[in-house]
This record gives structure tokens, sequence and C-alpha cells, in this order.
């Protein structure tokens, strides 16, 4: 005689098809500060379009079914952000609540300190917290996505981003000081 399995104690969640929109610089001078946002946009109904936020920046989306709400549980959604020799910092909390029908969107600002190829790697997880009073097993956490992003930086003359720009500043104060003489003749025959 078959023997009854015992229920699961986690409820199967329900899943929303998302979009995961990715967008980084795809090269940047050295020492500047250039901005990766991720954002998980629920799947409108025809076509998406792709658009960079700001120019010159590369795109790329992923359609992800993600469970979006499990019975008994709060869900949240954390996105992080990882890239060996780049400076990164966060621009806002990398853990979001997980709400139907609501977009998460998380942003970093990356500094690279040298010239090179540098690989960045962007997770996204969902956890499940058991609501208070309920005697459910927890929390959960899956990871639901995940990306490697490559980013060239270079360095002009093998000088950083400030750097140029002191040079750019000491140009223009060179010429302005070696036009004044001709701009002295200029005014006196006027």
């Amino acid at each position: 005689t078959p023997t009854a399995q015992p229920p699961d104690p986690t409820p199967k969640p329900a899943l929303e098809e998302r979009i995961a929109e990715v967008e980084w610089p795809g090269s940047m001078r050295v020492g500047d500060g250039e901005t990766v946002r991720l954002s998980l946009i629920v799947s409108p109904e025809g076509d998406y379009l792709t658009t960079p936020e700001i120019a010159g920046h590369q795109v790329e989306t992923t359609t992800v079914p993600l469970p979006a709400r499990r019975s008994g549980y709060d869900g949240y959604v954390n996105a992080s952000l990882v890239a060996a020799g780049l400076e990164v910092t966060a621009a806002g909390p990398a853990r979001q609540g997980l709400q139907p029908d609501r977009i998460n969107t998380w942003r970093w600002t990356i500094s690279a300190p040298k010239a090179g190829t540098y690989q960045m790697v962007i997770n996204l997880t969902v956890s499940w917290e058991p609501q208070p009073g309920s005697d459910l097993p927890g929390p959960i956490e899956e990871t639901v996505w995940s990306r490697v992003l490559t980013m060239e930086a270079r360095a002009p003359l093998g000088l950083s981003g400030s750097q140029i720009d002191w040079l750019g500043l000491g140009g223009t104060v060179l010429g302005t000081v070696a036009g004044l003489p001709f701009v002295e003749k200029v005014l006196s025959t006027v």
C-alpha cells in the first residue's frame, strides 16, 4: 500500500514575469564616476522598449519569472554589485520590498583607479520572511538573476581623469596669458 507523503510546509510562490534591465558604461575614463543601474520591471503587455537613462551606456534586458507572492511570507528583493578593482558605492538600500506591480531600481557609482578591463557581477535574490505570528519555516532565500558585465577603463596619455582636467585648465590659462598682448594691441587701435 502506498504511504501518504507529508505536506510541504513551505507554500509554493506565485510567479510573476518581470524584466531585469541592467545599464552600465561599456567604457569610462580613469578617475571618473559612472552609474550602473538595475531595474526590475513588471512585464508590460506587448513589446518592451529598452532606453538607456545615460547616453552611451549599454542596456541589456532579460525576462525573469520572479516569485512575487508566497502565502504567509513577506517578500524582499536584494541586489548586489561586486567588482574587483573598482570603487563601488551604492546609491540606496540593497534590500527593497517585493510587491506585485511595483518597479524596483538600484543604482551604484563605480570608479576605476587605473586603466584596464574590469568585470562586474550583479546578483538579484528574493528573500521570504515569515509574517509575524506565523509558524512557517524561514527565512527562505533564492537567487533569481545574475550577470557578469565587462567595462573598459581608459586613461588618455596614461593620465587619470582629474589629471586630464587639470591639464586642460592649465592649457586654457596659458592660452589666455599668451593672448593678452594681442588683445592690448587690438584695443589700442580702436
